[in-house]
């Protein structure tokens, strides 16, 4: 799950932990020169190994063999790792934009957006279908999914607020207030199964698919079994971590803390940096600038202390009573002081002389005002065509070239308002097709419909007109690629 806004404790870096672990020797530099700010958004075991992404002016993703890395096209909020997709989602004013990769090869999968103002996002989550869930603010009771197209797939009302959800291998759980349902992550979305709990010891986080953390963050089974000496006080669910047998989490004193479920015992591991996240294998920690990553060794079980023995300590001995301090004698009275003699007032200081006043500085001559220019408006000709930027109207190129005779039409008719990319216009007698540049569609508006065309030509799916083309080519280096779909985003933001 990842909450949109942070909270106090369970922040929005939902991490899924596989069970088990690749084989691990020795520790490992992931990333170096980090800034204060950098913030780990996922660190996850992938097959042998383990793979870190993270968030430093950059998105940066690696594999810890170093057999991989990439950096996303956008700073990501969150990153979602679900067997084996890894899902980038970088939230953006009036929508998001979907990374998807190969967490083997970390080779780009998919890129898409959802056409969700991020200030309505309440909840966020991704499943290995590359379907996106949201829970609003505007409908904390209703959950949203999105299919791989960016497309509205299906809506479920469940008559109460929301208070979280997760996914967790091929289930989606929403967490309400007395209840946890899942969800079945098939072709079709349906409830599976669930649990109850009591609203003041509420579920947060799912473990494994039998153990979930609680709100007081202690450990509880789905059958109702609560285990007190699991109690944690991480901070983050990055630090956290489970299998079968046993509960791990960091706290800020640099330790790995271990507790079995089917028993009330607790050992450590003691690391140096401060952890950032956990698996059931190793920890990922900071020291320094750099993030490291330093397998399990052994867990030490605390010894027991043994009781102090009983010191006998003799009562004190009485003060004695202090004796009578004699009275003081009197303090005769001070002679009186003589009255202090009259100063004479002093004698009136002269006035100052009147200091004349400045002469007149006189006024800098105004600077007269540049000559207004013709109607300003601008334009490039190249090779039959008419390149204009966005929101210019038919009007404002009239107005540019009044002594040519100028017209613009659409299909062979007058047409005006907002120039649209494959319109013409007729200047000076010669006919030209207008590129509005980012407007790919020829709505006259370059809109994340435009961005829904270019991602479509990238993916192969659609061949581009040679005017689609023209306006979908943003740097003019005669190739559409991702550099061009990074600029036509950066203008809608």
């Amino acid at each position: 799950m990842k909450k949109a806004g942070k909270m106090i404790w369970f922040l929005p870096l939902l991490l899924v932990f596989l069970l088990g672990a690749g084989r691990l020797s020795g520790e490992q530099t992931l990333a170096s020169g980090l800034s204060e700010g950098a913030e780990v958004l996922l660190f996850a075991p992938v097959n042998d190994t383990h793979v870190l992404a993270y968030t430093d002016d950059t998105t940066e993703i690696c594999l810890a063999d170093g057999s991989a890395s990439v950096t996303t096209v956008f700073a990501a909020n969150a990153v979602f790792l679900h067997q084996n997709c890894l899902s980038a989602v970088t939230a953006l004013e009036d929508f998001l934009v979907v990374e998807r990769f190969d967490a083997e090869t970390l080779q780009q999968t998919d890129f898409y957006t959802v056409e969700i103002p991020q200030t309505t996002l309440k909840y966020y989550e991704m499943d290995r279908h590359a379907r996106f869930y949201a829970v609003r603010f505007d409908t904390p009771s209703v959950l949203w999914w999105y299919d791989v197209a960016g497309s509205m797939a299906g809506s479920l009302e469940f008559g109460e607020e929301i208070a979280g959800i997760q996914v967790l291998e091929d289930r989606l759980v929403v967490f309400l207030r007395e209840r946890a349902i899942g969800l079945a992550l098939g072709g079709e979305i349906e409830a599976a199964d669930g649990f109850s709990y009591p609203a003041e010891s509420a579920a947060v986080y799912m473990l494994t698919p039998d153990m979930y953390l609680n709100v007081n963050r202690v450990v509880c089974s789905t059958a109702g079994d609560v285990l007190e000496h699991t109690r944690t006080n991480a901070k983050y669910t990055a630090c956290l971590a489970a299998d079968e047998d046993f509960f791990y989490w960091a706290g800020e004193d640099g330790t790995v803390v271990r507790c079995a479920f089917s028993e009330a015992r607790t050992a450590r591991f003691s690391v140096d940096g401060q952890p950032q996240a956990l698996t059931t294998a190793a920890v990922l920690v900071r020291r320094a600038d750099d993030y490291i990553l330093v397998p399990y060794g052994t867990f030490a079980e605390p010894t027991a202390t043994p009781e102090p023995t009983p010191v006998f300590t003799p009562e004190p001995t009485p003060t004695p009573k202090p004796t009578n301090t004699p009275k003081p004698t009197a303090t005769p009275k001070p002679t009186n002081t003589p009255k202090p003699t009259n100063t004479p007032k002093p004698t009136a200081t002269s006035k100052p002389t009147n200091t004349p006043k400045p002469t007149n500085i006189p006024k800098p001559t105004a600077t007269p005002k540049p000559t207004a220019t013709p109607y300003p408006l601008e334009v490039e000709f190249r090779d039959g065509y008419l390149f204009a930027p966005a929101g210019t109207t038919a009007a404002k190129l009239k107005a540019a070239f009044p002594d040519q005779n100028p017209a613009v039409e659409k299909e062979g008719e007058a047409a005006t308002g907002k120039l649209r990319t494959g319109w013409e216009a007729v200047i000076g007698g010669v006919r030209y097709t207008i590129i509005v540049p980012g407007d790919i569609n020829g709505s006259g508006t370059v809109n994340t419909a435009d961005v829904r065309v270019l991602m479509q030509c990238l993916a192969g799916c659609t061949q581009p007109t040679e005017t689609e083309f023209l306006a979908a080519d943003q740097n003019e280096n005669d190739r559409l690629e991702t550099a061009d779909l990074v600029r036509l985003i950066r203008i809608l933001e």
